[in-house]
């Protein structure tokens, strides 16, 4: 769970500002006031950097923070969801994740299996291209609502 929220934080304090560089020729910096980043050319020539405008391009976005953030609030609820029914193995069984994590995970199980999910989903979407990490994320965050509202409705709640 530590896990999960401490990516959650640095995730939405390290998208938002700061300077990310691609050589030593070229960086790229985002601020607050301006969310585009901005191509900082120190000592350019053209042949120095042929993928500028590939990474510009591919630059992780607020938007993407946006969505990850998303992701992540919509997993630790999931998190808590199947700790109750860990905790729980009388009345619950876990069906969405049983392929991963049984259908009466221990709470161990439940704690790892949730980290690594969290920690992998942002390290995948750092690494795709932003077409593919934009329908990474939405498809993502899609699988994640059917299973945290159909917990909910049949009244399953967050434990931690």
């Amino acid at each position: 769970m530590k896990i999960i929220l401490a990516a959650i934080l640095l995730i939405s304090s390290s998208a938002f500002a700061g300077e990310m560089f691609i050589s030593e020729n070229y960086s790229i910096k985002i601020d607050l006031s301006n969310s585009a980043p901005a191509i900082d050319n120190t000592n350019s020539s053209d042949a120095a950097c042929l993928s500028c405008e590939h990474k510009i391009k591919n630059a992780w976005t607020t938007e993407d923070t946006y969505r990850e953030v998303a992701f992540l609030t919509l997993l630790v609820i999931d998190y808590g969801q199947t700790s109750t029914i860990a905790q729980h193995p009388e009345f619950y069984k876990e069906s969405v994740s049983a392929w991963a994590i049984g259908e009466h995970p221990s709470q161990e199980t439940v704690n790892t299996y949730f980290s690594i999910v969290a920690i992998a989903h942002y390290g995948i979407a750092r690494k795709l291209d932003a077409d593919w990490r934009k329908a990474f994320q939405y498809l993502t965050i899609g699988e994640k609502i059917p299973a945290v509202v159909g917990n909910a409705t049949i009244g399953i709640r967050m434990s931690f």
